[in-house]
């Protein structure tokens, strides 16, 4: 009978120690879901007071109002109004960094008149909902249309890099309310995610212990949290990429072959998704998100030049 008494207890103790385990399981769990959806949705507006001038480039700083009526400021460089180029930055980023100022730059140099702006929630805009370039398709459509009233230009090319890409290739998959004078005569999309979720959890095996295939458990977590923290469906934007939807103009999508932040699979989906019209360029040796024109400035503002002026062509 002592026995059968201390196996029992033995066997209370075991029981505990797994409900004890499986419940710090699931508290980790329930942490690092909160913990990715906060810092995923965590935006630095700091800005670094750069603006064209550095380049003793003239503009002109234009604020316009989004369908949310969220106040957007942006700068209008005006050279030749046949050709415009929206100039749209990636996350957690601004107009005013030295990155997107170079870039602005070399449009001028080519004689584009350009127009930059922030997002919602970013720089010297003001706060909006974010949605990882879902919803911000509305700050790119108003910029086109405040162009188009204030400024008389129907003819843009737009170019984006990472979430600035994704939102400029969603919006080439978008049926959107624009006045029928706009035309959109070329995309260039550096870098997109096909999917914001699957960069989260990578982004979770990188900082943490988890290998990809533990991270990538988290996903029911992320999107739980996400929907329930910030009104959010991580799951829209995938939807629209696998929509076999109509794009509006040709398309350039840029990949990098060793980026770790947005591995090449993304941009390499993301134009599998805009069709027929799309085109895939991969850049070599560019180790961090970005370097295809930190690095391949020449050969990258080539392809650029060389892909809206055969669409400009197009056009006549």
């Amino acid at each position: 009978m002592l026995g059968l008494g201390f196996q029992h207890v033995k066997l209370k103790f075991k029981y505990k120690i797994i409900l004890f385990n499986l419940l710090l399981i699931f508290i980790i769990y329930v942490f690092l879901s909160i913990f990715t959806s906060i810092q995923a949705f965590k935006i630095n507006d700091e800005i670094s007071g750069l603006n064209p001038n550095i380049y003793e480039i003239e503009y002109e700083e234009i604020f316009f109002i989004n369908n949310n009526n969220t106040k957007l400021s942006g700068w209008w460089v005006e050279n030749n109004k046949d050709k415009t180029v929206i100039l749209l930055h990636g996350l957690r980023s601004n107009k005013s960094e030295k990155y997107y100022i170079d870039l602005l730059k070399e449009f001028h140099e080519l004689d584009y008149s350009i127009f930059t702006f922030d997002f919602r929630n970013h720089g010297s805009s003001e706060q909006g909902k974010f949605t990882f370039g879902y919803d911000e398709v509305d700050d790119l459509v108003s910029a086109l249309k405040y162009l188009n009233k204030h400024k008389e230009i129907n003819n843009f090319a737009i170019w984006g890099f990472s979430y600035g890409a994704t939102t400029a290739s969603i919006f080439n998959l978008s049926n959107t309310n624009l006045n029928k004078e706009v035309k959109i005569f070329g995309v260039i999309a550096d870098t997109p995610y096909y999917d914001p979720l699957e960069v989260l959890t990578d982004e979770v095996s990188k900082r943490t212990p988890l290998n990809p295939f533990f991270s990538g458990l988290l996903e029911p977590g992320i999107i739980f949290f996400s929907q329930i923290l910030y009104d959010l469906d991580l799951k829209n934007i995938k939807k629209i990429f696998d929509s076999n939807s109509v794009t509006i103009s040709p398309a350039l999508v840029f990949g990098c072959d060793k980026d770790i932040t947005v591995p090449k699979t993304h941009p390499m989906r993301v134009n599998e998704s805009l069709g027929y019209s799309s085109n895939y360029l991969e850049f070599k040796n560019c180790l961090n998100h970005g370097d295809a024109f930190i690095y391949n400035k020449e050969m990258y503002m080539n392809e650029i030049d060389n892909f809206l002026k055969k669409q400009l062509k197009h056009e006549q």
